[in-house]
């Protein structure tokens, strides 16, 4: 890809104000002079238009909630820059950011260059220190060319974005809508490097409640009536204990985007305080697949629709009420 003359750095928001202003203040601090900030705000009922331009960057505001796979989608419409450069409300980014996106498109002659994350976490208790080190782990041991996106940090050419089809915008929660565009690069023989000196900073808040696996139905997304016959979910415990595999396989370049998929990873993080903490859970999930059936049951996605939301050929679990 040539050089491209202009990045447009562009976030969705919904009522993020709190993390907001630090996102704007690191995306402004970029050494490199030629690049623009824009915020689309996703219906937000904050006060956002009046932070947005204490700070220097463009404020465009959509009509009503939509999703962030819609709002980084009207920002890829209304940017005027060659290069697209995806991140959220909670990130903060290096002042070389767009130098080192530079340099990757030049050198690896790539559709698309994907961040990774930096070992700080502004949070201090364990569940977000541990997933922060979770994620750079599982990104940083991905070999360069990868196939899948995570929109912390990824920068696209305008144009390919648009050729390629770009988000799925019928996802309309922040879930798994950013892998969509990378499923969506590939189908269009497009390319996704891995630049690892490219380290952000997600000061993001992970509870106990967020090991539980992504809850597709929060996507808009019906896995029982996806999935065939004999494949479709099941509430009840006996049927998980019967199909439990307790075995995670990626597809190439994937990877499993949740702290407890890798308790059923062929190759998890053995040693350590967070090896240990993979095979407690994988007690944990194994106790649940043996529990009796009565209360809250499990949800079992099948393969086949895992790989399509996912990113993954996994068996996912999460628990029907919510957080184990």
């Amino acid at each position: 890809m040539k050089i491209p003359y202009k990045v447009s750095i562009i976030i969705p928001v919904y009522n993020g104000s709190r993390t907001l202003r630090k996102t704007l203040e690191t995306a402004q601090r970029q050494r490199d002079p030629s690049f623009e900030v824009i915020v689309v705000d996703d219906g937000s009922t904050e006060n956002i238009s009046s932070l947005v331009r204490e700070l220097g960057a463009r404020h465009h505001r959509l009509p009503m909630n939509m999703g962030p796979a819609a709002a980084r989608t009207e920002g890829a419409r209304v940017a005027s820059g060659q290069v697209l450069l995806f991140t959220d409300s909670d990130v903060w980014l290096p002042e070389n950011t767009i130098s080192i996106i530079r340099q990757a498109f030049e050198d690896h002659a790539c559709s698309c260059v994907q961040g990774t994350f930096s070992k700080q976490c502004p949070y201090p208790d364990f569940f977000s220190q541990y997933k922060n080190l979770y994620n750079r782990y599982v990104l940083n041991r991905l070999p360069d060319w990868i196939e899948t996106t995570y929109t912390s940090l990824t920068a696209i050419g305008r144009e390919f974005f648009f050729e390629c089809g770009g988000f799925d915008q019928n996802i309309r929660t922040a879930s798994v809508e950013d892998r969509t565009l990378g499923e969506n690069i590939i189908r269009h023989e497009g390319t996704i490097y891995l630049e690892k000196r490219l380290e952000v900073i997600h000061n993001k808040h992970l509870s106990p409640g967020g090991f539980s696996a992504i809850s597709f139905a929060a996507a808009g997304i019906s896995p029982v009536d996806a999935a065939p016959e004999g494949e479709r979910i099941s509430f009840s415990r006996a049927r998980f204990r019967d199909s439990f595999t307790g075995i995670h396989v990626s597809t190439p370049g994937g990877f499993p985007v949740d702290p407890v998929s890798a308790a059923f990873h062929p190759d998890p993080l053995d040693g350590g305080p967070h090896g240990a903490l993979h095979r407690s859970i994988s007690v944990i999930f194994q106790k649940l697949a043996a529990a009796p059936e009565k209360g809250k049951g499990a949800l079992v996605c099948s393969p086949r629709v895992a790989s399509r939301f996912c990113g993954c050929l996994c068996q996912w679990l999460w628990c029907a009420g919510g957080p184990f």
